[in-house]
């Protein structure tokens, strides 16, 4: 418990550096960009889809991955869970833009095991619920045709666990018994994106989000995951 909680000053001191560091070098590529607005991104926003992998659970596609083909991991991964997410980001100088957004990210066929008074064990199978709202930094070292981007945000997340028949129509439109009290957490997600500028501007993106790095209960375990998405910026 001790080392987690140093684990996560940490991160967090980590990340309060890195943007302290960007804003920083963005106040300096403001200066010097000055008069020349043009080399600010303009607006830009899309959507992204792909799968979500829990934090427990990468190791295991890794291993998938290194043993068999990559259409095969990505179908391992694709069963764990998956993410939707609309994106944006608007210039604050050449190299740098705000970038923020909300996703939908789901887990489901997840079992709960449950032993109750008199020895008998029963499985329930459950699904939880991410919202994430993000907003942050993204650095653009370079502008050409392949375009990458390192980005960094503070997430802000909804969190909702219940019991479930698999499919979302359901936990949706007729939610099965909370498994544990819905929850909001800080927390945040570090990425890297890389996009072709081709008019339309197809993209691939991983990302890590760490949920709850504040706002949780004494006992309360992390809850971080992978995303692969794929989607197109207009």
């Amino acid at each position: 418990m001790h080392r987690s909680a140093n684990n996560r000053s940490l991160l967090l001191r980590c990340l309060l550096s890195v943007v302290s560091l960007a804003f920083i070098v963005t106040q300096s590529c403001n200066a010097a960009d000055a008069g020349d607005s043009d080399t600010k991104e303009k607006l830009v926003v899309g959507v992204r889809v792909g799968p979500a992998i829990p934090s427990e659970e990468i190791a295991n596609v890794y291993n998938v991955l290194s043993t068999d083909d990559i259409g095969t991991a990505y179908e391992t991964a694709a069963r764990l869970g998956y993410a939707l997410a609309a994106n944006g980001r608007i210039g604050l100088s050449n190299a740098f833009s705000v970038s923020g957004g909300v996703g939908f990210v789901r887990f489901p066929g997840q079992i709960l095991r449950l032993t109750d008074s008199v020895g008998h064990r029963y499985d329930l199978t459950t699904s939880t619920i991410f919202v994430p709202i993000t907003v942050g930094l993204s650095w653009l070292p370079i502008h050409s045709v392949l375009v990458p981007i390192v980005h960094a945000e503070a997430m802000f997340n909804y969190r909702k666990s219940m019991v479930s028949d698999g499919t979302i129509v359901a936990d949706l439109l007729h939610p099965g018994m909370e498994t544990e009290p819905r929850a909001t957490r800080i927390g945040a997600q570090v990425g890297v994106t890389l996009e072709l500028d081709l008019g339309l501007r197809p993209q691939i993106d991983i990302s890590y989000a760490f949920t709850n790095l504040l706002g949780k209960e004494t006992g309360e375990l992390d809850k971080n995951y992978l995303t692969i998405t794929v989607g197109i910026v207009l």
